[in-house]
């Protein structure tokens, strides 16, 4: 399963949870940078590379994977507290988005300035804002994103197992079974009442690559593996 060629045929998907809460204001060690602008940067050039990975020609990118971005703590589009996915623009409010859909459809194009000495800036697609606000509803989004990457995973039986990545500074703050079960239906087969007779999770998801503690107990720490791109 994990050794499975990623294609057109077969496409990927890549899940990001992204903490928007109130403490991702803080700015970075010895930098101006907050860690909510941080995220969203890294996060704009890994779509960015993901795009060029999969590029089969010059300006076009090919449907080699499905992307999903869930912000929780604050809600720009909702308002308040809570789970919701953080594109933006013509993509807003779509969970998962092919990659030539996400091409194409950019909130913003910024210059930046050019890593090479004298080289003129360049211009760069934005698909995230930085966002903080609220607490850390962390379990909320491994439940509402897991529900999605599970339909994902059934309707694309023979593709490589879906990528969950989170990117948090700290700690949940909301109950794993309260702030999951009740605000979507389980990621697999029925809720249960005690965590011993569950059924083993599929696809697995991440609470936090830092810490577990107070998240759902099907909620398990990622191991990276390598996935080979086949262009067909």
């Amino acid at each position: 399963m994990y050794e499975r060629d990623i294609s057109r045929r077969d496409p990927g998907c890549v899940v990001f949870l992204l903490d928007r809460s109130d403490s991702m204001k803080s700015t970075w060690v010895n930098s101006r940078e907050t860690l909510a602008e941080g995220a969203a940067r890294v996060l704009n050039e890994i779509l960015l590379e993901l795009l060029f990975t999969s590029q089969g020609e010059p300006g076009k990118a090919r449907h080699y994977f499905d992307v999903g971005i869930f912000g929780y703590g604050m809600r720009p589009a909702a308002g308040g507290e809570g789970v919701e996915p953080a594109f933006g623009g013509k993509l807003a409010g779509q969970p998962l988005v092919a990659l030539p859909d996400l091409r194409d459809n950019p909130i913003a194009v910024r210059e930046t300035p050019s890593v090479d000495a004298g080289a003129p800036p360049s211009r760069v697609p934005v698909w995230v804002e930085p966002v903080h606000g609220y607490r850390t509803p962390m379990c909320q989004a491994v439940a509402v994103a897991g529900a999605h990457v599970y339909e994902w995973a059934t309707a694309h039986p023979d593709s490589f197992p879906p990528i969950i990545i989170n990117i948090t500074d700290g700690m949940v703050t909301d109950s794993p079974y309260e702030g999951a079960s009740s605000t979507s239906r389980p990621v697999t087969g029925p809720r249960c009442s005690s965590t011993s007779s569950c059924p083993r999770p599929r696809p697995t998801a991440c609470c936090s690559p830092r810490r577990t503690t107070g998240c759902p107990s099907r909620a398990r720490s990622c191991s990276g593996s390598a996935a080979r791109c086949r262009r067909r």
